[in-house]
């Protein structure tokens, strides 16, 4: 074959390169394309997904305010129900009764209407609060109340009057001899409260969301078709049978994220504007300035002939100098191309495994932390609900419990807090949690601590979340129990907590010098909530439990380290 047989034409040389150079800038823009869709749809769904989880956590904090709210007014009815004086107004029907002791309690109680009924169900006391709108007080009757009623001594339920939504609890009259109402009601109760536009702003100033009835099948809320970032709930208002007789629709846009969505598309859109600049620009480069000298160091790279290239070995410029290069090493070539390749195919696997690897514990350490830090948050919310409902409790032994389960939501919630401040976030410094919990407790309790001294010594000792919550209650409980009773006879007292590691088992011990327990006290058998919820947190723990009464109280808890 001689070389005319060989000889390739230059304008099909030319050709092959545009084509080629046009494939590659396709390519290019097809796998930019590609890739930008696919980017795009992951980073879309994972802000749908954190709208998903915001929604869930409204209406999960919606509903528990309502309950909470609703629970009020039928702790009211409950509490008016069971007494002796109410069974003797339910008879009579005294008026001047009725306005010092039911009217006062409206405003206490955050009822708006009142109806009493006698044992024959005729009603025979009927009361409203200042402003609120008239109502016809015949719209009750006791049968319509109790029909649907499982125990006939109580409901709870919703009704509509005058185009209005009044929320009713209605419990049977009995006296106090009766605690458990077995016997034939003296009467009926109902308190009513008007779900009017102030009272839903009230709840929405605490969800911070809006709230709005639904008409039929018409929600009045904000409409946009194309907004994903406006997202609604639905909670249902049953009538007395159970049926729902309205809804309420709370609504939120969250507005960050959408704003978050929004740069990102527009950086997104800035980039490949960027890039097909750059694309734009070297084609031309390379195609106007580059193309003719590779001319013939094309002919030479297809055909695996060096006589393309000779003319350009003697030029004294870059071409040359690259001639004189392939000349040389034309053999060679496809083994150090190959040689480099692998070596840079390797390195970056490595590098992007490592990006890989470092960006995901970045976000698991992230997403770990916001958990700990929502459930801290959500804790505080509901201490903030127990303590606002404390302080409207006028009964001290209740007001009592209402503190103490408090103090051990707070033990909790101490628990989370020190693990999304910690770099650490599996294991909590539980030396450190101790002092914190007790001078939380030397701060509540400051009437009585005053004369008792609260000693720690503990190990150096970290603690998983799954040990961490049961120690911490146990701790709260004890020290709490200590501080109350263990010192009535006594001027002062101590109490002493330590910890410590040894043999593959924690050691944790609660100790005072005070009264010491009842003879033949036994934890398990224990009436009390708190030595109760001792017991079933020291079974969590698997923990061997020793108790001493001599010279004062000792609880000590072994439990193993895994």
């Amino acid at each position: 074959m001689n070389s005319e047989d060989k000889k390739i034409p230059e304008n099909k040389i030319v050709n092959t390169t545009q084509r080629h150079l046009i494939i590659l800038i396709v390519t290019v823009i097809i796998l930019g394309a590609v890739g930008e869709y696919f980017y795009h749809r992951f980073e879309y769904s994972r802000i749908m997904s954190l709208v998903d989880s915001e929604k869930t956590e409204h209406d999960s904090l919606l509903q528990k305010i309502i309950s909470f709210k609703s629970s009020s007014l039928a702790a009211y009815t409950n509490d008016y129900t069971y007494w002796d004086e109410m069974v003797l107004f339910a008879q009579s029907g005294d008026t001047a009764w009725g306005h010092g002791n039911i009217d006062a309690s409206l405003s206490t109680y955050g009822a708006d209407y009142v109806w009493v009924f006698d044992s024959t169900e005729a009603l025979k006391y009927f009361t409203a609060s200042p402003g609120t709108p008239e109502l016809d007080k015949t719209i009750l009757n006791v049968k319509t109340m109790m029909e649907f009623s499982a125990d006939k001594r109580s409901n709870h339920f919703f009704i509509e009057a005058n185009g209005k939504i009044i929320e009713l609890s209605v419990y049977s009259i009995h006296p106090t001899a009766d605690p458990q109402r077995l016997g034939e009601p003296r009467g009926y109760y109902a308190a009513g409260r008007l779900w009017n536009p102030e009272y839903l702003h009230g709840i929405s100033e605490l969800t911070g969301t809006g709230l709005k009835f639904r008409d039929g099948v018409t929600a009045v809320i904000p409409s946009d078709g194309d907004n994903d970032f406006l997202v609604t709930n639905l909670f249902d208002l049953t009538d007395s049978s159970g049926k729902v007789l309205t809804q309420i629709i709370s609504f939120k846009e969250f507005s960050n994220l959408k704003a978050a969505y929004s740069q990102f598309r527009f950086q997104l859109i800035v980039m490949n504007f960027i890039v097909a600049l750059v694309l734009i620009f070297s084609t031309f480069v390379l195609y106007h300035i580059v193309n003719k000298p590779l001319r013939n160091i094309n002919k030479s790279l297809l055909t695996g002939e060096s006589i393309h290239i000779l003319p350009l070995i003697n030029k004294r410029n870059e071409f040359g100098h690259l001639a004189k290069m392939i000349n040389d090493f034309f053999e060679q070539k496809q083994i150090l191309l190959n040689e480099i390749q692998e070596r840079i195919d390797a390195e970056l696997k490595i590098k992007i495994s490592e990006e890989k690897l470092k960006g995901s514990l970045q976000e698991k350490e992230v997403l770990i932390k916001e958990v700990h830090h929502r459930v801290k948050n959500n804790l505080q919310i509901i201490i903030s609900l127990i303590r606002l409902q404390a302080s409207k409790v006028s009964d001290e032994n209740l007001n009592s419990h209402l503190n103490e389960t408090l103090n051990r939501i707070k033990s909790i919630a101490l628990v989370h807090e020190m693990l999304y401040r910690s770099d650490d976030l599996s294991h909590i410094e539980f030396k450190e949690y101790i002092h914190k919990i007790t001078e939380s407790l030397r701060t509540i309790y400051a009437d009585k601590t005053g004369r008792v001294s609260i000693n720690v010594q503990s190990d150096d000792v970290y603690l998983t979340v799954e040990k961490a919550v049961p120690c911490a209650i146990i701790i709260n409980e004890l020290v709490t129990n200590s501080i109350k009773h263990a010192f009535k006879k006594s001027d002062s007292g101590d109490i002493n907590i330590s910890m410590n590691r040894q043999n593959g088992f924690y050691s944790m011990k609660i100790a005072d010098n005070g009264s010491g327990l009842a003879s033949g006290f036994k934890l398990h058998k224990n009436g009390s909530l708190g030595m109760n919820l001792v017991d079933s947190l020291a079974d969590q723990l698997d923990a061997d439990v020793s108790i001493d009464s001599f010279k004062g109280t000792s609880f000590d808890f072994r439990f193993p380290v895994n």
